[in-house]
């Protein structure tokens, strides 16, 4: 009887250890699966930028940059009129170049740039940095080296640049395009004078 009774107590012992050891075995085997390190998604590739700067820091649209006169200011747009005086080249934000701004090449920069800067440059999306000044009541920039220009990689890989469009002016439109061909504008006093600063009388230059 006493023999019965501890092999009794020795199966229950061997009951809860064994118990107790697969408990121990799961509570491992739910450790290692929660502990298991969860990989962070891949971030989707960002589509290429189409400047060299894409945080734009210093852009502001063509269409505002008469509020920025006397500022070095990177100003970007679709350049959709183009002009060679000779002179100087003028690149035309607005079809109406009066109430637009414009990008001037004067002809002492013309060797730096394209044979043809009013080819090359038209219908190209780009980005011209300088100083803001005023001609005739609207925004320009003078620029002097190809550096000032960056054309949008989009606009880089299209197809070769339409010939320059032949503006249609009134007679006074053309008036004022003659002055500007010839490189004569207005100084902060409003007399007109040439690119050396030189008063002139602009009807010297006007065709009657």
């Amino acid at each position: 009887m006493k023999k019965y009774k501890i092999a009794i107590c020795l199966a229950v012992l061997c009951l809860l250890a064994f118990t107790l050891a697969s408990c121990g075995s799961s509570t491992a085997t739910t450790e290692n699966i929660n502990t298991t390190p969860q990989q962070a998604p891949r971030p989707s590739p960002q589509p290429p930028s189409k400047w060299n700067d894409p945080t734009g820091a210093n852009v502001i649209s063509a269409n505002v940059a008469a509020d920025y006169y006397g500022q070095n200011k990177i100003v970007q747009g679709l350049i959709v009129k183009t002009h060679n005086a000779g002179s100087a080249c003028f690149l035309d934000f607005r079809l109406d170049y009066q109430n637009g701004f414009v990008g001037v090449i004067f002809a002492s920069a013309f060797p730096a740039f394209p044979a043809s800067p009013q080819d090359y440059y038209m219908n190209k999306e780009v980005r011209i940095s300088g100083q803001i000044t005023q001609y005739q009541g609207h925004p320009q920039i003078v620029i002097n080296s190809p550096n000032q220009i960056e054309i949008s990689k989009d606009s880089a890989s299209s197809v070769s640049p339409a010939p320059s469009q032949t503006p249609t002016y009134s007679d006074d439109e053309y008036d004022q395009q003659t002055l500007e061909d010839a490189g004569i504008h207005q100084d902060e006093n409003g007399d007109y004078v040439d690119e050396d600063g030189n008063p002139v009388d602009p009807q010297d230059y006007i065709q009657q």
